[in-house]
């Protein structure tokens, strides 16, 4: 099954926080899902802060941004139905047996919690802190 998507906070005192999905291919179809359905063809164009890190950290600055970027892509996808526009997700949604409500509640880490919540908190826990968000495969 491969390793996961690692993305976390760690301070002065240690990790803050952490969110890890099962695969790493389910961190970049969780991406391309978000460009397939809310950016119209144009890869980064409406989301650039979470489309630009491809195996690399979020920079300090750029946690407000993509803080921002998720609560928004959480709206979007919290009004849609629980279709994935990205195939490999669609068939890993009817293996699983899950029935979410909407495309918000598809994408999970690899405890199973929603992504999108994971990663706002993440994003949060950072921008508080003023810290980057560390990724790691």
């Amino acid at each position: 099954m491969g390793w996961g998507v690692r993305l976390y906070v760690e301070g002065r005192a240690g990790l803050l926080d952490a969110v890890e999905t099962e695969t790493e291919d389910d961190f970049m179809y969780f991406r391309d899902s978000v460009h397939l359905a809310l950016e119209h063809g144009q890869f980064g164009g409406r989301f650039p802060i979470l489309m630009k890190a491809w195996f690399s950290d979020f920079e300090t600055d750029d946690v407000p941004a993509l803080e921002r970027e998720l609560l928004e892509i959480q709206a979007a996808f919290s009004k849609l139905p629980p279709e994935p526009p990205d195939g490999n997700w669609r068939a890993k949604l009817i293996r699983s047996g899950r029935k979410p409500e909407t495309l918000a509640g598809v994408y999970v880490d690899k405890d199973g919690a929603p992504l999108i919540e994971r990663l706002i908190g993440l994003a949060r826990t950072a921008r508080e802190n003023r810290l980057p968000i560390r990724w790691d495969t």
